[in-house]
Formats: structure tokens, sequence, C-alpha cells
């Protein structure tokens, strides 16, 4: 391997599936991805074998960073991989010129979880809802900054909108109902249920305290007759 004068690395290589056996040569231009991402299988099949092949572009790619001393991570491997590998990377969504996707896919995500902060998300979605905080007298954990943030009952909409196979994160300390909810059998099983355009919850009464202050009130009232009286 060399390098192209863009930086990006020039891989020689020999597939398996090569029946010349003659040497191709491609620029691995680094791509990234997520942790959380659906493979096909002849795909997950071929990066196992071929990173047995010391000649395959998956191995020469490897050895190319491991050589350079370039760290990278599996969220950016396989997509690399997956982008430059033929035929596996015609199976990726169509972008047209403007970067935009040629047609939406049914299942948008793998996970679906509120990260408020990663705006505008890859398909141009700005998240302008509320979300739950947790109780102060939860035994959650306050979110971080940057989320993921718990999710309840008025998120299933977007959760259903996403097609996400799992979603993250609840609670019972938070919202219990969405615990409960699931795991399903099915998307229709899930109710469509949104955030309104604004919602406003009452406290929490406190019985005792609504007592006492009714007990303080009628206790000044009494107290205001009896000096009428004198």
């Amino acid at each position: 391997y060399n390098t192209n004068p863009d930086g990006d690395p020039v891989i020689s290589y020999i597939d398996d599936d090569d029946n010349d056996g003659d040497a191709k040569e491609i620029t691995m231009v680094t791509h990234f991805g997520s942790q959380w991402m659906a493979l096909l299988p002849d795909f997950v099949e071929y990066v196992a074998k071929s990173l047995k092949n010391p000649n395959s572009l998956a191995s020469r790619y490897r050895d190319f960073l491991i050589n350079a001393r370039k760290l990278m991570t599996d969220e950016t491997f396989i997509p690399t991989l997956l982008v430059h590998a033929y035929p596996y990377n015609e199976t990726l969504p169509v972008l047209k010129e403007d970067g935009s996707l040629d047609a939406m896919p049914s299942m948008k995500a793998i996970r679906y979880e509120r990260m408020d902060e990663h705006v505008p998300s890859a398909f141009g979605y700005f998240n302008n809802q509320q979300r739950y905080e947790v109780p102060k007298s939860s035994e959650a954990d306050e979110p971080k900054l940057w989320g993921p943030y718990f999710l309840g009952i008025y998120d299933l909409g977007d959760i259903v909108d996403s097609g996400a196979l799992f979603i993250r994160k609840v609670s019972v300390n938070v919202d219990p109902n969405i615990v409960y909810m699931f795991p399903v059998s099915r998307e229709s099983d899930i109710p469509y249920i949104r955030w309104p355009n604004e919602l406003q919850i009452s406290e929490k009464p406190n019985w005792e305290r609504i007592k006492q202050e009714m007990m303080k009130k009628a206790k000044e009232e009494e107290e205001k007759k009896v000096k009428e009286k004198q």
C-alpha cells in the first residue's frame, strides 16, 4: 500500500472471490458510522473470512492501520470496509447529488434514543418536543448533557416512526408505563402516542401540607371572628 496526495491509503489486495488472482488497488477513504448497525449476513461472512486471508482487502487495510500506528474504532473500520467492498457497497442507501437520501428507509435507526443536542439528525430532523426529567424523589440518575435522556409514553409515536428495534433509555423511576409496555412482538402493538403541543403537569399533591394549611386558615378565621366580637 501507499498513499495518494489526499493522504488516503491506496490498498493492493486479492480477495478469495477473485478468480483471476490478480491484485487490485483501491483508495480507502475513511467513513464513520455507528456501533449499532444492521448488516447483511453475506457481508458479515465476508468480513470474517477476509480477515483470515492475509491478502484480502480487510486484512491489508487492517495491516496498514497497524503499521501506520493509526487508531481506528469498530464504528469506523466496518463502515469504511462496507463502502469500498463490492458488491456489498451496492446495498447502501442511494444518495442524491445534494447529499440527501434518494428514498427513506423503513428503519431509520437500530435504536431510538433522545439525544437532543445531536441536531440536525442524519435525516434533517430537529427535536423540538418536551422531554422527561428525573423527579427529585426518583432513584434514577440525572442524564448527563448530550443524553441519552429518559423515554416515556409520549415518545411512543417517535419510536414507531423510527422503525428501531431497540429503545434507550427507560426507567421505572421516571415513567414506569413505558417499561411495562415492552417488549412487543409487532410494531402494530405499540400505540401511536405523541407529545402534545405543550404539556404542563401539576405538582404531586401533598395532602398533609394541604391539611395543615386548611387548619391554619380555619384557625385564623376563628380568631378573627373572636376579635370582632370583643
